[in-house]
């Protein structure tokens, strides 16, 4: 929620007439399609099914129940492969951001690293963190690397360190 907060307020920065109708009307569709995105993404789905499914269905709903001029207004609403992998990329770069605040406010954290071999026999590293914010310990994970040469100590370090600078 948070994230649709900070976009909701950007987009009230660039309002474009004194009424304030059109960011109004334009914060909502870009809303709708934050909002189709994260349920995309929450079920796992492909990006296409929003642009080839879920807006021909919306469309045709609106317009059996709302009419035709109520059904004309969602051809604004931006579902397209790139839109969504677009807007699921900001989402996350926005869950990123706020767990890292944490971490930095956090008087204590520790991290775990886990290194497993996929069926492509390649090395994957998983970083998780546990830390303590506003008095309650919470334990998330930060990220997952491949290991592009070996898994020896020296290549755990080195990844790990490398995304634990790009946090600071």
């Amino acid at each position: 929620m948070d994230f649709f907060k900070r976009k909701a307020d950007e987009l009230k920065r660039q309002k474009l007439d004194a009424t304030g109708s059109f960011q109004e009307k334009r914060g909502n569709i870009v809303e709708a399609s934050y909002r189709v995105a994260y349920s995309v993404a929450r079920k796992k789905k492909p990006h296409t099914i929003a642009e080839e499914i879920i807006l021909p269905c919306a469309k045709e709903m609106v317009r059996l129940v709302l009419g035709a001029e109520a059904a004309q207004k969602l051809r604004d609403v931006s579902l397209s492969n790139n839109t969504i992998q677009r807007r699921i990329r900001d989402m996350s770069g926005d869950v990123k951001y706020q767990i890292i605040e944490e971490i930095k406010a956090s008087p204590i954290f520790a991290i775990q690293v886990d290194e497993s071999t996929d069926v492509a026999k390649a090395c994957q590293l998983l970083v998780y963190c546990r830390y303590l914010f506003k008095g309650i310990i919470k334990e998330e994970f930060l990220c997952c690397q491949n290991l592009e040469t070996s898994s020896t100590a020296t290549d755990v370090m080195n990844a790990v360190s490398s995304f634990l600078t790009g946090m600071v």
